[in-house]
């Protein structure tokens, strides 16, 4: 989930259900397309009837803060990985064949 645009979107804004339940499909897809993140109808619809379904559970609070965490964690391994990365191009030029 967390590989794709969608995924991320709904893993940074919508770790309360809830909040896509409410929005619904047609604002969902708006609020996706003006952060560039296009969503089609049925992923749309999947998502939200997902998140009408989830139930509410005493520890949702926690589990918001530890995957808040782990986002953050995420988001400097992949500029880790970026950085790597980018090395790693400029050093195969110099690599013998």
């Amino acid at each position: 989930m967390l590989g794709t645009k969608v995924g991320r979107l709904v893993a940074v804004e919508f770790a309360d259900p809830a909040r896509l339940a409410r929005m619904g499909v047609a604002r969902f897809r708006s609020f996706a397309a003006r952060r560039d993140v296009r969503v089609n109808v049925a992923t749309a619809e999947r998502l939200v009837t997902a998140a009408r379904d989830a139930l509410p559970t005493p520890e949702a609070a926690v589990a918001r803060h530890v995957l808040a965490a782990d986002l953050w964690l995420l988001a400097g391994l992949d500029g880790q990985i970026a950085a790597a990365e980018e090395r790693i191009a400029a050093l195969v030029p110099a690599t013998p064949c």
